[in-house]
């Protein structure tokens, strides 16, 4: 397995409960790849609940609209 990534996005744009499940995968991938830029692609109205997170660096984009593909906004 590869141990030289340095970018890893994590989709996560419909609910709350879908980054809350995803948490414990960023906490391994973090541990795994300690190196690498950690980013989520979460809707706007859950962008703050990953603000600051110890499992990410930064948020990349906001989705404006409620669905995964063809909503508009900013990536």
């Amino acid at each position: 397995m590869p141990t030289d990534f340095r970018n890893i996005l994590l989709i996560k744009p419909s609910s709350l409960g879908d980054i809350v499940h995803a948490l414990p995968t960023a906490a391994v991938l973090r541990r795994r790849f300690p190196a690498a830029s950690l980013t989520w692609l979460v809707k706007r109205e859950w962008a703050d609940v990953l603000e600051g997170s110890a499992y990410g660096g930064f948020i990349a984009g906001r989705l404006a609209g409620g669905g995964t593909s063809g909503s508009e906004g900013t990536v």
